[in-house]
């Protein structure tokens, strides 16, 4: 096979993944998994992270997709099955404006234009198809969170006392992340509860009829680069 498509088809055969299936997979629409295929996309102009979630779906390196080459080469269905029990998978980075415009029910496939993050192992397969990440802007969770973090967010489980949380007011257009109080319920049966800060400068944030908001979704992961 001396097309980067026709190796892509073979690999995607052998593992038993549709075109839709490889593409959630690599945080891409199975169209564009077509258009790889078929040759319309270049495969220089393919994301990088991307092109190695779709290789490692597939138990294949990204140099024999490009040149038929490389360490391991075509590692056959076998390891294809096994690539796919070890999922990786690409998940959205948000700024606290993109989280607070996120749809309810969006695909974490659904982000075209957005950067990704590579999500691997057994976290992969507990995350809902909604999960996205945050990216900290401020300082309201000092010490544990600082500016720069990243947040691990999945919209499908809801959140326990303690939990930290992203949550958005109706008077505010920008996500928010803070620790999580259920505070019970109110008159008319809608639950209260309070996003408090661990930065003790900032204030505690009471959500009820009176202040209505939503918690968009429960922290699962925090990951944080060293700096110097």
């Amino acid at each position: 096979m001396k097309r980067f498509g026709d190796r892509l088809k073979a690999a995607r055969a052998a593992s038993g993944l549709s075109q839709r299936a490889l593409g959630v997979k690599a945080g891409v629409t199975g169209t564009s998994i077509k258009y790889w295929e078929d040759g319309t996309t270049d495969p220089e102009n393919i994301r990088n992270a991307a092109l190695q979630a779709a290789a490692d779906a597939l138990g294949v390196t990204v140099a024999y997709l490009k040149t038929g080459k490389g360490s391991g080469g075509y590692a056959g269905p076998a390891a294809s099955r096994h690539a796919v029990k070890d999922e990786t998978r690409l998940i959205p980075i948000l700024s606290h404006a993109q989280a607070g415009e996120w749809p309810r029910g969006q695909g974490s496939s659904k982000y075209d234009g957005l950067r990704p993050l590579v999500i691997g192992g057994e976290l992969a397969e507990r995350l809902s198809q909604f999960a996205f990440a945050l990216e900290i802007q401020d300082e309201a969770m000092l010490s544990e969170f600082r500016p720069g973090d990243i947040v691990i967010v999945d919209p499908s489980t809801p959140p326990l006392p303690g939990d930290f949380v992203v949550a958005k007011l109706d008077s505010d257009t920008s996500a928010i992340f803070l620790k999580y109080r259920p505070r019970g319920i109110d008159p008319t049966n809608q639950p209260v509860f309070e996003l408090a800060p661990l930065n003790e400068d900032f204030d505690i944030i009471r959500v009820s009829a009176d202040n209505p908001g939503r918690v968009i979704g429960t922290m699962m992961e925090h990951r944080r680069h060293r700096r110097r």
